[in-house]
């Protein structure tokens, strides 16, 4: 019963802003009845969509058959308030994901270069806005990481610059050789057994 051009306001009461938001609420159904609200011609209205599994580049996921209507067709005022929701919602994610890996700490949760090279090779599948989101999801994935408080990150840095401020001395020069030496054998460790993982994967 949707249409082109029809705006998903709320999948089960849950207010939609963008379209990742949307996918999250609909696989969070594990194949149940989803209630949406639609916007249509300045009208709300209410329709049940029971969505269907189906296996794509051998993942399952549940889907209700619609697709994303292209933000280059929008007006300038939606092509930017797109963008920040965007950036918004893709930052948050990466931030959630982060705290669920230190609570619960699993290779499987992180992916090296062999990944992102699969990834996006289903990216340039799916088409060129798919590719172009994929970029800026991996531009902003890396800018965050890069404030973990590990020395060898920018957000280490920070850490040892605040640790001297409250010290109100810097720190042994032996020292940071050594805390940076550790971070480093560290970085490359982990690079290695996700390399490993993505390959056994």
């Amino acid at each position: 019963g949707l249409r082109r051009g029809d705006r998903i306001v709320s999948v089960d009461s849950v207010r939609i802003h963008n379209w990742n938001q949307m996918v999250r609420e609909i696989s969070k159904t594990n194949g149940q009845s989803v209630d949406l609200t639609y916007e249509r011609n300045d009208k709300l209205s209410r329709i049940s969509i029971k969505p269907r599994l189906v296996t794509q580049a051998g993942q399952k996921r549940y889907l209700l058959g619609i697709e994303q209507y292209s933000v280059t067709s929008g007006s300038l005022k939606a092509r930017f308030s797109y963008a920040f929701s965007s950036f918004f919602d893709g930052s948050t994610a990466i931030w959630r994901a982060l705290g669920n890996l230190i609570l619960h700490p699993s290779l499987n949760q992180l992916g090296g270069p062999v990944m992102i090279a699969k990834t996006t090779n289903q990216a340039v599948n799916n088409g060129f806005f798919s590719l172009v989101s994929l970029t800026a999801l991996l531009s902003l994935n890396i800018g965050i990481f890069n404030l973990i408080p590990i020395p060898v990150l920018d957000g280490g840095k920070l850490l040892l610059n605040l640790i001297e401020a409250i010290r109100g001395k810097p720190l042994k020069d032996r020292t940071n050789q050594t805390v940076l030496l550790i971070s480093v054998v560290f970085m490359i460790l982990l690079m290695i057994a996700v390399t490993i993982n993505d390959l056994l994967r």
